[in-house]
């Protein structure tokens, strides 16, 4: 995700960006969220989208095909299939 740092915390879009900021500290509790699953080897051939195996809304196409960046509006630019369905770019 490419954007402002305001628009980032503000509107997040790709599911990576979410997870990061749900993984922030609670104020209330101190705890940690994580984001499920396993990070994928820097040595690992990964085919499709690299955080396929840790978003909870991955398609099949996720798996298959590396997401091109679609820019979603003026300087916010996001790689994930999810938008582009979303928005009909498929």
């Amino acid at each position: 995700e490419e954007c402002t740092v305001l628009e980032f915390f503000d509107n997040p879009m790709h599911p990576y960006s979410k997870g990061l900021i749900n993984s922030m500290p609670d104020n209330f509790n101190g705890r940690f969220n994580t984001i499920s699953g396993n990070v994928p080897s820097l040595y690992e051939n990964i085919e499709g989208c690299p955080y396929v195996s840790r978003c909870s809304q991955a398609m099949d196409i996720c798996r298959e095909k590396e997401p091109c960046t679609k820019e979603l509006k003026d300087g916010h630019k996001v790689c994930c299939w999810l938008l582009n369905e979303v928005k009909g770019g498929l």
